[in-house]
């Protein structure tokens, strides 16, 4: 993971989420931006957390506590914005 040349070490996880319920279709897209380290660090997470730092922390994901890391992750950004265009749309979730 040494940097090679001019190489970018830009990098970003994505997640988008789809709910289809009664012919209305919701989406949500959530981004984390980040560079790659250099080596990895930290022993929590899984994946790419280990080599992956978010923009503004000089920390790995491997290395932030997991209730950090689930408030800025990608999947919790998309999970958040699919739920405000639920309830934006007035959409209820009931059981039958």
């Amino acid at each position: 993971m040494k940097k090679s040349g001019n190489a970018s070490r830009n990098a970003r996880f994505v997640a988008t989420l789809v709910l289809i319920i009664e012919g209305i279709s919701v989406h949500a897209t959530g981004i984390l931006e980040g560079t790659i380290a250099e080596a990895p660090r930290g022993q929590m997470g899984f994946g790419y957390d280990p080599i992956f730092i978010p923009n503004g922390s000089n920390q790995t994901l491997g290395e932030i506590a997991e209730s950090a890391k689930n408030a800025i992750s990608h999947r919790a950004k998309a999970l958040t914005e699919l739920m405000n265009q639920v309830r934006a749309r007035g959409i209820i979730f009931a059981k039958p």
